[in-house]
């Protein structure tokens, strides 16, 4: 693999300036918060719809299901009624029902760390497997959504 190039550092470091400056403070994006879990809710949350209405039942979200184990227990009329301030909340809780079964009859309840193991639960595709690698347990996985994309083209 070649080294790094000067303007690959310079690129970098505007990209961060920028970002610092100018993206929306959301409660995912704190990283003494960021954890496996979280960043599943978060993923489970902003799939179809804005950040700002999966912002506004985030914490919520949070109290009622603080972990996979409650997450897994619930009922799902009880998904369904927290999902239902963003929409889409049947779709949303039966998916919630079928990854939850999965991962505890697959994976003893616990989110998976490996790539091929995270795409292989119901509910999670490509970008939200790697955003739970990359964000919650801090592994060199690159998330690239249609943003990304448009910061490549135009760079």
């Amino acid at each position: 693999m070649a080294a790094p190039r000067e303007t690959d550092d310079l690129f970098v470091q505007e990209l961060l300036r920028w970002s610092s400056a100018n993206l929306r403070d959301f409660p995912w994006r704190h990283q003494a918060n960021l954890t496996p879990y979280r960043v599943l809710v978060a993923e489970l949350l902003l799939k179809r719809t804005t950040a700002s209405a999966a912002a506004r039942v985030y914490s919520q979200f949070l109290d009622k299901f603080p972990d996979l184990a409650a997450l897994s227990d619930s009922s799902y009329t009880e998904l369904e009624t927290a999902f239902s301030p963003l929409g889409l909340h049947k779709q949303r809780a039966k998916s919630t029902v079928a990854m939850t079964e999965y991962l505890r009859a697959n994976h003893s309840s616990e989110i998976p760390s490996v790539l091929s193991e995270l795409l292989n639960v119901p509910g999670i595709g490509p970008y939200s497997s790697r955003a739970i690698l990359s964000f919650g347990f801090d592994r060199p996985f690159a998330v690239v959504d249609g943003n990304v994309q448009r910061i490549f083209r135009r760079a």
